[in-house]
Formats: C-alpha cells, sequence, structure tokens
C-alpha cells in the first residue's frame, strides 16, 4: 500500500503512514525498506532514508537497487567515497545499468574524478546516445581534463537536444 500512495498517487505521507505500519511489524521484505527510503529521501530524511537502504541491504546484499539509492543518498549528503561504494557495488551485483552510470559519473565529478566521469559518461552515452544531460556532464568533465573544444562540442551538443540547464559561466569559460 505504501507504494501505491507514493509512487502512484505522489502521497509521499500517506506512503510513510503505511510504511511505518510495516517497520513497526518488522518486515523481512527489502522491498518494504527500499520504498520506505525513498519516502524518507523524498521527505528529505537523508539518516532515516539511509536506515532504511542499510536495512535492505541486511535483508538482502544483492539488492542492486538499495545500493543504487542509498549511493544516491550518501551523493546528495556529498559523501562521494561511500556513494561510489555503492554504485560499483550495485554494478558488482547487476552489471552495467543507465542508473549506475549516471549516479556514478556524477558522483566521480563532483568529487574531482574528471577521467573516471569522462569513462562512465562515454559508456552511458553508448546505452542512451540521445541522453542529453550526459552530455552536458561529459562535457563538465572533458573541460576540467583540458579538453576545451571537445567539452564545447559536448555542451552544445546537449543544448540542441533540449538540456536546459547549461550554467551560461561555463559557455563563457569555453569560449562558447
Amino acid at each position: 500500500r505504501g507504494n501505491y500512495w507514493g509512487k502512484e498517487h505522489g502521497n509521499a505521507q500517506k506512503a510513510y503512514e503505511n510504511y511505518m505500519v510495516l517497520k513497526r511489524m518488522n518486515s523481512k521484505d527489502t522491498k518494504v525498506y527500499s520504498n520506505m527510503g525513498n519516502v524518507y529521501a523524498m521527505r528529505q530524511q537523508s539518516d532515516s532514508a539511509m536506515w532504511a537502504y542499510t536495512r535492505a541491504i541486511q535483508l538482502d546484499p544483492n539488492n542492486e537497487e538499495a545500493f543504487i539509492n542509498r549511493g544516491i543518498t550518501y551523493a546528495m549528503m556529498k559523501q562521494f567515497d561511500k556513494a561510489l561504494d555503492d554504485f560499483n557495488r550495485a554494478e558488482a551485483i547487476a552489471g552495467v545499468n543507465v542508473s549506475i552510470l549516471q549516479n556514478r559519473g556524477y558522483s566521480y565529478l563532483a568529487s574531482g574524478q574528471y577521467q573516471n566521469a569522462l569513462n562512465d559518461y562515454n559508456r552511458l552515452l553508448q546505452l542512451q546516445p540521445n541522453n542529453a544531460q550526459s552530455y552536458y556532464y561529459r562535457g563538465l568533465a572533458k573541460e576540467q581534463l583540458g579538453q576545451r573544444a571537445e567539452a564545447l562540442q559536448d555542451i552544445r551538443q546537449a543544448q540542441a537536444m533540449g538540456f536546459r540547464n547549461v550554467d551560461s559561466a561555463v559557455l563563457q569559460r569555453l569560449g562558447g
């Protein structure tokens, strides 16, 4: 029922109430804890989200979704080393996956690991060649690696594909 209220009807409060019942019952269903973590994350309760994702992982150490979501929460908390560990563990479980590449690429970029970010965005664009956001972030990685012309080309490509969050300061730095 929590998933029904949260995902299908966008009512995080109702979803939260339903998950609290399951939490009190000490449910052993990993999806309950993964979904509960998502509700906590929507409510910007990072510590509670971390607890729920960790509980899902304790119940099922091969739950790649819980690793991805916990990694996203770590990244939001700017704990990029922990985020990267979780994304790498998820990849070891599930193999290459768009969500892992996207989130790990961002974490690499935000933590100054530009070559690793570039590698993930290259792989991501092989899987999703029309992903405008990935062109933008790959452009940012290329800029930091001194590949200015290629960076500008990627950022222009992102704009041409409809990506609207292009920072004008980045374009100025690149001469665009």
